[in-house]
This record gives C-alpha cells, structure tokens and sequence, in this order.
C-alpha cells in the first residue's frame, strides 16, 4: 500500500512537469516563411512565399523570408561591334561583359603602303592602305634605276621600290635620266662647235653634249603682225606659233575689211564694190547691211541702174 502511494506521486509530479515544460517552449523556425517550430513541432499560420524574380545575378527570392531558388538568368551581351576598344554591355541590366582595352594592338609593319594596318585583337582599321609615292629622288645600280615610294607617317615606313628600268647612256657617258656614270669616258678637251637651243635659250655646245655657258642666250622673236606666221629666233626656235586670225566687229559696209583683234593684218577682205543683182536698190553682198540709196523705183529690172551711195 506504501510502494503504491509513493508511484502515485512521482506520477503526479512527473505531469506537472511535462506541462510546465510544454508552457516554456520558446519556439524556432527556419525561416519567417516556416509554419512548423524546430523544436516542438508545434505549427503556425505563415503567408506563401513571396518571389521576386531572378536576375541577370541574383536567384529567384522571397522578399519575405529571403529564401532562394532556382538560378541567376545569366548576362545578355550586346553584339559585339568589332573594336576592341569598346566595352560590350548585357542587353538586360547594362552591365559589363567584356571590358575595353586601353588601345588597339598594331600589326608589324610590313614596309608596303598599300597594306592597311590592323589591330592584332580584334582586326580594327587603324591604318588605310595608301597608293605609293615614287616621287622621290632615283636610286641607281649598274643595272638601271628605280624610285622608292616616300610615303612615311609615325606607324608607317614605306619601303617598297618602283619598277627598275635600264640606263639610257648618253654621249657623256651618263645615264640621260639619273645621271648614273654607265661608262667612264677619256677626257677630251671641249669644241664648242654644234649650234643647239632648248626652251629659253641658244648656245654653242661640245659634241659630248657640254654646254658653253657663256653662249647661251635668250630667244627673241620678231613679230611680223601677222598670227597665221610663225615668229622665229634666230637660231630657228619657234617663239609664238601659228595660228588663225579672229576677226572683229563687222560695221556692217561690205567694202570696209574687218580686222584681227590680235594682229594688224585684216581676217576678213572688204569686197571691190556694193553689188545690186535684184535691183532693190540695196546692197546684197553677203553680210552687208548698207542701204544704197532711195532713188525712184526701177522700171526696167533688166537694167542695172546705177547705185547710189550717198
């Protein structure tokens, strides 16, 4: 009867506990969205998750709990333009994908103008190609001579030759183009015998081609007033050519001659006389607008009457 009454108790106590326990229970969840506590079980009424959508970088998440799902969308580029030198940005958020170079990358110069220059990265144009300039000065060998194209910047040197084309060895023993000594002639004392001109000037001249400084002189062309001659020097040099005569304002007499403007010689001939074929008594010379006269009226058209000038 004793054990039975001490089991009674410890059993009575033991409740009691249990319910103080369960009174003192401090809940804790995973998270603000978790409706069942981590400790007891005991559960909650909570909202659903409220999803924002994912980004470019972020997960699908809930702006209540800040729990995560799924993955980040991941950048868009933009296409590409083809310049290193530009950044290419993600068509969704505007961020960076590919970040600029400082500056384009040239390829070697090759030594020809006509080759552009591009950059090593990404093919840009940094340099157009050029047309050679072979307007410097000759560059000879034995064999002939040649231009190198002069066409020079910071990044380019140009060095590309122009054909070679052979020496044309004049009477000196020097090419007639460059100048190059093709043949190394004896020395001879000059006569300065061969009468010879250029554009300005005559001389005397060695049979070598060497000119006699002191003959040369300047061409003078006496003009005779007349265009349709040449004026000549007098070594034969044609000072003014030949050409027509350009007539000037007709004063309307056929028997007055109508002049050159540029020389005192007549570009037109004045006729001997009016003539009057029809008998209207009015000059039909070609051209001429005189009236000849008002006398009375031709009764005889077979008649040539005589014209009145007056």
């Amino acid at each position: 009867m004793k054990k039975t009454l001490t089991f009674a108790i410890l059993l009575f106590t033991f409740c009691i506990f249990l319910t103080a326990c369960g009174d003192k229970c401090e809940h804790t969840y995973d998270n603000a969205c978790d409706a069942s506590c981590n400790d007891c079980g005991e559960t909650r009424e909570v909202s659903a998750h409220q999803w924002n959508d994912a980004t470019c970088t972020t997960l699908k998440t809930c702006t209540v709990c800040k729990a995560t799902e799924g993955e980040p969308l991941g950048h868009k580029p933009a296409e590409d333009d083809g310049d290193c030198c530009t950044d290419v940005l993600c068509t969704v958020c505007g961020a960076v994908t590919t970040p600029a170079k400082l500056e384009h990358i040239a390829h070697a110069d090759d030594g020809d103008c006509t080759t552009p220059v591009t950059c090593t990265e990404c093919g840009w144009l940094i340099i157009p190609a050029w047309e050679h300039n072979f307007a410097g000065d000759w560059k000879t060998d034995a064999d002939g001579h040649w231009h190198v194209c002069q066409n020079t910047t910071e990044d380019m040197n140009c060095k590309v030759a122009g054909t070679k084309e052979a020496h044309n060895k004049g009477s000196d023993g020097k090419c007639t183009v460059c100048g190059y000594v093709v043949e190394v002639l004896p020395p001879h004392e000059h006569s300065y015998t061969v009468a010879d001109y250029d554009d300005t000037h005559h001389y005397m001249r060695c049979a070598c081609g060497q000119i006699d400084e002191s003959t040369k002189v300047s061409h003078t062309g006496a003009s005779d007033n007349d265009c349709t001659t040449d004026d000549k020097c007098t070594c034969g040099y044609t000072v003014t050519a030949a050409k027509d005569h350009v007539a000037g304002a007709d004063d309307g007499n056929c028997e007055t001659p109508i002049g050159c403007v540029n020389c005192e010689q007549d570009a037109k001939a004045g006729a001997t006389s009016h003539h009057d074929a029809d008998h209207d008594y009015l000059c039909d010379n070609a051209g001429c607008q005189v009236t000849v006269g008002n006398p009375p009226k031709d009764t005889n058209p077979g008649i040539d009457l005589p014209i009145d000038t007056n």
